[in-house]
């Protein structure tokens, strides 16, 4: 995080304004205003993306679960209701519901695959409950200490995501998930992304696992599309 990130967060609240009386300054949101006045899009929902930068630039450290979800709502879920509106389902039946799941579900599954990247960063957000509950250690974590205990770690973390997952797809049953399909098209890469770190979760500690290439995520996002247009 740069020295003047704080600084640089405040004049996006200002833009922020600005863009909210039609006169953007910057060009993402001179570009972005039309998208504004056409889906009606909230500010609340950009307000809460800032929010969540601010949280990172606190280095808060979070204790539970409920705290690190509160984080999530900010920095992936407030995006989730943007695409809802983009999408024209922000008020349908269950599509906040499941943009909710969905959202966590990615941002938890981006926390697992950057535990290497964030630790050089000095940041740990895997809740601190957890590490009491696998009877792991932060100070093991920052040693890199692939143990048993670890594993008992990593994996209860996933089952926690596939659980958002699987509340996502719930409430997406029935005429929704027609008109969700980019939502959809990610979920399915992110839970391949998933599969895949829970075989080598001490790869993914030592920063030496493999994202996804582009010819696997264009498979996994093409047999989704399939599956959605033949109404699985």
């Amino acid at each position: 995080m740069t020295a003047n990130a704080p600084a640089k967060l405040k004049e996006w609240h200002v833009e922020l304004d600005k863009t909210w009386r039609e006169m953007p300054s910057r060009p993402a949101t001179i570009a972005l205003l039309p998208y504004i006045r056409k889906h009606r899009l909230k500010r609340e929902y950009f307000e809460k993306i800032l929010q969540g930068y601010e949280m990172d630039l606190a280095g808060r450290r979070y204790q539970s679960l409920d705290e690190l979800v509160a984080y999530c709502d900010c920095v992936a879920g407030a995006v989730g209701l943007l695409v809802l509106q983009a999408l024209g389902v922000h008020d349908a039946p269950g599509a906040q519901e499941y943009s909710r799941n969905l959202s966590i579900g990615f941002q938890l599954t981006n926390i697992l695959r950057d535990i290497s990247e964030d630790l050089e960063r000095g940041r740990i957000y895997i809740p601190a409950e957890d590490f009491s509950a696998a009877d792991y250690s932060e100070p093991d974590l920052r040693a890199r200490k692939a143990t048993r205990e670890y594993f008992v770690l990593f994996h209860y973390e996933a089952a926690r995501i596939r659980n958002y997952f699987r509340m996502a797809d719930k409430a997406s049953a029935g005429g929704l998930r027609s008109r969700l399909v980019g939502p959809e098209l990610m979920r399915a890469t992110y839970e391949e992304l998933l599969g895949r770190m829970e075989k080598v979760p001490d790869n993914v500690l030592h920063g030496e696992f493999k994202p996804l290439g582009l010819g696997l995520r264009f498979l996994v996002a093409g047999s989704r599309w399939v599956q959605i247009k033949l109404g699985w």
